[in-house]
């Protein structure tokens, strides 16, 4: 499987070309990143544990990701909104 940056990073990146483009502002890009991470604190939130582990095998990335999972949904209750 090949290696590939973090989707954050990965989309920092494009927001960063959006910039030095006059696109977009930084602001702009800072609100994006905060909202990016928002949508996958979401995604945690809706999830199950279990079927968030089915879509990684399903996925076929490799490891044993129920502690990365668990450590990750724990976060997320915690913040409040």
């Amino acid at each position: 499987m090949p290696e590939y940056k973090s989707l954050l990073k990965k989309y920092e990146e494009m927001l960063n070309i959006r910039m030095e483009k006059d696109k977009i502002k930084e602001v702009t890009k800072d609100t994006y990143l905060t909202d990016a991470n928002s949508v996958f604190e979401a995604l945690l939130w809706a999830l199950s544990e279990e079927s968030i582990n089915k879509i990684v095998e399903a996925r076929g990335f490799k490891g044993n990701y129920k502690k990365v999972i668990g450590d990750l949904k724990e976060i997320a209750a915690e913040r409040k909104r």
